[in-house]
């Protein structure tokens, strides 16, 4: 299938939208990176914005700072089993997903980190948010992610996916990331499956240098941000409790849909790196 050239624009194909309002206990603030250093490619096409046309819903694009500046001072500062885990897979397979804001924080992202992974029999680390609330006190920035594990992870990648979640109540996906080759299949392969797919603002370009999918020279790295509207969508009833979201039978076909897509766009570009 050819790969477009072009950059992201929205997709005239929608899926239903789902209106709904936001969880302000589990749901994030879109995060704003330090994205100083700006892809040629994406500058040649006209300078990000957060404009009214990217559907952010943050109008200005700031938020309220992280509470922990770092992953070592958050580790430090909490107990993993009590307030977070981590889940991994390393057999040093060449693509890895990762969903950095797992768990009952940026619901939806563990789930589909995995079954990408599972479906293309590729590595993943997802960090979980298991508390019954105040789970946002846990979201540290890709930039300032400095887990051991994921560092030692991401090293020697063909390609690192990493999975996020944004604040929206309309089905849509910003896909970030310096230009690549993944990047276009990525959002030919949502497309056809009908998903609306958008330039991020800036602050979710993940162009900065210091993020983690930007820190292995020669490896590419692609940052998908889905809505809340998105990611309530793939599962039934819109429910994101930590009990609905444990039951695959919960899984609607929206996940599997987005899913399927990210693993044909992987596919499509790394043939001989499957299985």
């Amino acid at each position: 299938m050819p790969t477009p050239s072009a950059p992201v624009q929205p997709s005239t194909i929608t899926k239903s939208p789902v209106k709904t309002s936001e969880e302000p206990q589990n749901t994030v603030t879109p995060k704003i990176e330090n994205t100083n250093t700006q892809d040629n490619t994406l500058q040649s096409q006209g300078t990000i914005k957060a404009t009214p046309e990217t559907g952010t819903e943050t109008g200005n694009a700031t938020r309220k700072q992280d509470y922990y500046k770092s992953m070592t001072e958050l580790y430090n500062d909490t107990t993993e089993g009590i307030d977070w885990k981590k889940d991994t897979r390393n057999v040093g397979k060449p693509v890895l997903i990762v969903a950095p804001h797992g768990g009952n924080l940026e619901q939806g992202t563990s789930e589909l980190t995995k079954l990408v992974a599972n479906n293309g029999d590729f590595d993943y680390f997802s960090f979980e948010a298991i508390r019954p609330s105040n789970n946002t006190q846990l979201h540290v920035t890709s930039t300032n992610y400095d887990d051991a594990t994921l560092h030692d992870m991401i090293q020697d990648r063909t390609a690192t996916i990493s999975i996020h979640g944004a604040q929206g109540e309309e089905q849509l996906v910003y896909l970030g990331g310096y230009q690549s080759s993944l990047r276009d299949a990525i959002q030919s392969q949502l497309e056809l499956k009908g998903f609306v797919v958008k330039i991020p603002p800036e602050y979710l370009g993940g162009l900065g240098n210091n993020n983690f999918i930007n820190k292995v020279e020669e490896s590419t790295g692609v940052q998908l941000e889905l809505t809340t509207a998105l990611r309530k969508a793939f599962f039934k009833n819109e429910d994101t409790s930590t009990a609905s979201r444990k039951k695959i039978e919960n899984w609607t076909t929206t996940m599997y849909d987005f899913a399927e897509a990210l693993n044909a766009a992987i596919k499509q570009v790394y043939p001989e790196n499957q299985g």
